[in-house]
C-alpha cells in the first residue's frame, strides 16, 4: 500500500534568522556586596547550563580581561547548533580568584515571553521515516521506510509501504505505526493504521447438489482430483455425478467448497438437460465448475 504523509509543521530549509537583536557590546562588572575582583574570563551558553567553565568562551572587546568591568562582543556567537524556535543566551564571568559569577540572561526583548530572549526562524523538512508493528522499539529503531522518489527533501513525502512484510504475524488485528524525523533530528509523533491478518485459507471439502439447495454441508461430497484437499485452489472430479432419476428437461448443478474452518463459500453452477436435445439449453448457460478456490 502507499501512503501520502504530510508533516504539516515542516517546510523546506531556509537560512536561520536571529530575530532577537543581540546587544553586541555589553558591559558587565564582577562584584558582590562585600567583594570585588578583576574579571579574567567569560563564557556563554544557550538554554541549558553546562556547568561552570563548560560554556563557550567569549572575549573582551579590548582583547584582554584585566579589570572589574569589561565590555564583551556577542556579534560572533555561533548559532549553528540551535534548532528552530525560542532560546535564551546566558553569560557569566570568572574572577582572578577563580570564582565564577551567576549566569545572567542577556537583556530580554519585550517581544519574547520569559525566559526566552531570541528566536531562530526557518523551515524544516522530512529527512527520515520508519515503521513498526504493535510494539514501539524506540525512536530510530524501527524499520526504515523509503520515499517513492528515493530521496527525503521536502516537507511532504509520499512513502513506499508496499514492501512491508507481515508474513510472521499471527492472524488477527495489528497496528502499523509510522514515524517521521525532521531536518533538526527530531522524531515526530507516531501515526497509527489498523490492519488485519487473515489466516491462509485452504479448501477442506466440496459438495454438489442439483436444483434445490439442501443447505451447506448437506450436499453430496465431491473428491479432489488429486485425492486430497490441501491447498487454496483445487480441481474436483465431476465425472461420477449421478443424474439418474432426474426428470426430463433442464436442471442446474451447483458446487460449493468449504475451508479448514468449516466455512462454506458461495456455490458455482452450470446447467444440463435430461433426455432433451442440447439445443434446448442456451449456450451461455454452461459454466466451468471443475476448479474451485478457497472461500474467504
Amino acid at each position: 500500500m502507499k501512503s501520502y504523509l504530510r508533516q504539516h509543521s515542516y517546510a523546506k530549509p531556509k537560512i536561520a534568522i536571529l530575530f532577537f537583536a543581540l546587544v553586541f557590546l555589553m558591559i558587565f562588572s564582577f562584584s558582590t556586596h562585600c567583594y570585588s575582583a578583576e574579571i579574567e574570563e567569560a563564557e556563554y551558553f544557550f538554554d541549558v547550563d553546562p556547568g561552570n567553565g563548560n560554556g563557550i568562551a567569549i572575549s573582551a572587546v579590548d582583547g584582554s580581561f584585566d579589570s572589574e568591568e569589561e565590555a564583551i562582543d556577542f556579534s560572533g556567537i555561533d548559532l549553528s547548533s540551535l534548532k528552530i524556535g525560542f532560546h535564551t543566551v546566558y553569560v557569566r564571568f570568572k574572577s582572578t580568584d577563580g570564582v565564577w559569577g551567576v549566569a545572567r540572561p542577556i537583556s530580554y526583548d519585550p517581544n519574547f515571553i520569559s525566559p526566552y530572549n531570541f528566536r531562530i526562524t526557518g523551515e524544516k523538512w522530512i529527512t527520515d521515516a520508519e515503521y513498526f508493528i504493535d510494539i514501539d522499539p524506540g525512536q530510530g529503531n524501527g524499520s526504515p521506510v523509503t520515499t517513492l522518489d528515493g530521496v527525503f527533501d521536502d516537507p511532504a513525502e509520499e512513502l513506499e509501504l508496499s514492501n512491508i512484510d507481515i508474513s510472521s504475524f499471527d492472524p488477527g488485528f495489528h497496528k502499523l505505526f509510522l514515524r517521521l524525523k525532521d531536518s533538526e533530528g527530531t522524531w515526530g509523533a507516531v501515526r497509527e493504521v489498523v490492519f488485519e491478518v487473515y489466516e491462509k485459507s485452504i479448501i477442506a471439502g466440496a459438495e454438489y447438489f442439483i436444483d434445490e439447495d439442501p443447505g451447506p454441508g448437506s450436499g453430496i461430497p465431491l473428491p479432489a482430483k488429486d485425492g486430497l484437499f490441501d491447498s487454496g485452489e483445487e480441481e474436483i472430479d465431476l465425472a461420477n455425478i449421478d443424474i439418474s432419476g432426474r426428470s426430463e428437461g433442464a436442471h442446474t448443478l451447483h458446487v460449493r467448497y468449504k475451508d479448514q474452518l468449516n466455512r462454506w463459500g458461495a456455490e458455482q453452477k452450470t446447467y444440463f438437460s435430461v433426455n432433451r436435445p442440447i439445443a434446448y439449453v442456451l449456450p451461455d448457460m454452461f459454466q466451468p465448475i471443475g476448479r474451485g478456490k478457497s472461500p474467504s
